[in-house]
């Protein structure tokens, strides 16, 4: 668990102290008077943490009440950042949902280090109880659809290099969030989980990153690449290449109303 609903104050105050179309803390944001909206989260977030060890817990969390979303953890905490890319989701109801996501204009330069405001302040609110800090997982950082060039060229000639440089930043991040007190580190949102979304495995492959069965497919003119990933991927399916089933036993089964037997194989894990 990491996120909690917030309180109906919280979210005024949130919509208050954000830009239309904002979903990070930008150059508007850093400019503005944010202790209404420190006073009103802390609050929350002693609120919060009262109930979770009243619960039980053995870990508690902050809520992420301090951020517009969950990876900002690291995305408030650097320059060259937008939120003007808008992406589609699907809510509990199966609707589509609009969201405003980063998107990079320019080199990443460490602004700010929220995760360890964060550490600082839960060490005082837990009184001594475990709790832990959020950031998010670095294969994120390789979501193939990330735009990593800005409208005038600034940014990064690839998306490898941003990750290398993102990795880089948020190693430092977690150092000073674990010298500021955090007990624990969770890192959210892996990437490997859309690999089984079938809509977004459509989307990978219509930008040419994967195929059925690990056959690599010639990118379309636009896509972005990340050589090193792409070699890495091709040869860990040569290496544990698993035989997909014939198609007549494909028939066989859908005969049967079986279902496909599952398949995984192992994913390295990326590295801090």
């Amino acid at each position: 668990m990491g996120s909690l609903l917030r309180p109906a104050a919280l979210r005024s105050a949130v919509a208050r102290y954000y830009d239309e179309g904002h979903s990070a803390v930008l150059a508007e944001e850093r400019a503005r008077d944010g202790r209404e909206l420190r006073t009103i989260e802390d609050e929350a977030i002693r609120e919060a943490v009262r109930r979770q060890i009243a619960c039980g817990l053995d870990v508690v969390t902050d809520g992420e009440f301090r951020r517009w979303m969950f990876m900002n953890s690291f995305y408030d905490a650097v320059s060259g950042v937008r939120t003007d890319k808008t992406v589609s989701f699907r809510n509990a109801d199966g609707e589509d949902v609009q969201l405003r996501i980063h998107e990079i204009v320019d080199r990443l330069r460490p602004v700010d280090s929220p995760g360890a405001r964060e550490a600082a302040f839960m060490k005082e609110a837990s009184g001594g109880f475990p709790f832990k800090v959020t950031f998010p997982a670095a294969s994120i950082f390789t979501h193939p659809l990330t735009t990593v060039v800005g409208p005038d060229g600034s940014g990064y000639s690839s998306l490898e290099e941003f990750v290398s440089d993102a990795v880089e930043i948020e190693r430092g991040l977690v150092v000073e969030a674990i010298r500021a007190g955090a007990t624990s580190i969770q890192f959210d949102f892996p990437l490997y989980p859309y690999l089984v979304d079938r809509v977004w495995v459509a989307r990978f492959v219509a930008w040419g990153w994967r195929q059925p069965h690990g056959r690599p497919r010639r990118p379309q003119p636009g896509a972005v690449q990340c050589p090193r990933v792409g070699q890495a991927l091709r040869e860990r399916d040569r290496r544990r290449h698993i035989p997909q089933p014939r198609p007549e036993e494909r028939r066989q089964r859908r005969g049967l109303g079986l279902r496909p037997r599952l398949r995984i194989r192992a994913v390295p894990r990326p590295r801090f």
